[in-house]
């Protein structure tokens, strides 16, 4: 059965870089919530940049939020 056919309307997905660009090169994503903390990583595998519409833009405490939809 797909997620559709079990009546499953959205799914939560977490994971690095790797993962992202997975669902992004099968365009498998509609909305992604972009926490960035305060401290700069200086190693490992540089996130892509997200392509889309910013609905919510916020600080809480010292990291950065953004919600981001698919154009």
């Amino acid at each position: 059965k797909t997620l559709f056919e079990m009546e499953i309307q959205s799914i939560m997905v977490e994971g690095g870089a790797f993962t992202l660009r997975q669902f992004m090169a099968q365009n498998l994503w509609d909305e992604a919530l972009v926490i960035t903390g305060s401290t700069k990583l200086r190693s490992g595998i540089k996130s892509p940049l997200l392509e889309g519409e910013i609905k919510e833009d916020f600080k809480l405490k010292t990291d950065h939020i953004q919600r981001i939809f698919t154009l």
